[in-house]
């Protein structure tokens, strides 16, 4: 079951998997989101693929990003064009990742 808040909109072509929560004041457009993803309030995500149990917090831009999975994206934070997230990969709060950033986590 997926979760739709109150005041958010899925614009033009969106893919939603299942099992995610969209909170409230929030715009996914021309986007895939994953199965188990939760985005968090006042965010946009355009143009962009998050895989599966991303969790993208609160007032984020994503913009033709690619996240994969078990991605944890923290608040206040901007995801430039062409920026890749690889698996596990933790983003604090406030940040902004410059256009073309690729991030892998240390195992």
């Amino acid at each position: 079951m997926n979760f739709l808040f109150s005041g958010s909109v899925l614009e033009g072509e969106v893919l939603v998997g299942e099992r995610v929560t969209v909170r409230d004041k929030t715009t996914v457009a021309k986007s895939s989101i994953g199965n188990g993803c939760m985005i968090g309030s006042n965010v946009s995500i355009r143009e962009s693929v998050l895989y599966d149990n991303v969790k993208i917090g609160d007032n984020c831009q994503v913009v033709g990003a690619i996240i994969a999975g078990n991605v944890s994206v923290g608040s206040d934070v901007v995801v430039n064009p062409k920026c890749v997230l690889g698996d596990d990969v933790q983003i604090k709060t406030k940040t902004n990742l410059p256009p073309e950033t690729l991030l892998v986590a240390q195992p």
